[in-house]
């Protein structure tokens, strides 16, 4: 059994599969983080820019004509 142990340490076979998992691992992680921390801002941004445009455009009246 520490021969196998001895031998899965000292074998780098399959180890840059490995680093590259961790990698976008870490990257997807960090996103993901990111991503959460200005949901916030982005929502109130979108919710202010709706609340502008809300009185912008009044049609006319169809019954009455212009």
């Amino acid at each position: 059994m520490t021969g196998l142990f001895k031998r899965l340490w000292r074998e780098e076979v399959g180890q840059d599969l490995v680093e590259y998992m961790l990698l976008a691992a870490f990257i997807g992680l960090a996103s993901y983080g990111g991503f959460i921390a200005i949901q916030n801002t982005i929502h109130s941004s979108y919710i202010g820019w709706d609340s502008s445009q809300q009185g912008v455009y009044a049609p006319p009246d169809p019954c009455c004509g212009s």
